[in-house]
């Protein structure tokens, strides 16, 4: 009986920690867009303030592009949370 309960823990943990690493993982590429789109965001601010309006709308669509990635990403992960709560 004992035996089995110890099992039990394991597996129950084993299992645990695996969501977490996913989770961990998720939260980073969101994250990693969201800086990305930031960055990018403060490149066309200089470039609109320098008058470079090329530039500018450049940083702007690679912003709004990093930004629609990091959306995509958190959409699904939500979703994979709604399933799983």
């Amino acid at each position: 009986m004992k035996n089995t309960i110890k099992s039990n823990k394991t597996q129950i943990s084993t299992k645990f920690i695996s969501k977490n690493i996913e989770e961990i993982k998720n939260h980073r590429k969101i994250a990693a867009y969201l800086q990305l789109a930031a960055k990018n965001h403060l490149k066309a601010a200089i470039h609109f303030q320098e008058g470079n309006l090329k530039k500018a709308a450049q940083s702007t669509k690679v912003a709004h592009a990093n930004f629609n990635l990091a959306n995509k990403a958190q959409s699904k992960f939500m979703n994979y949370h709604t399933i799983a709560d």
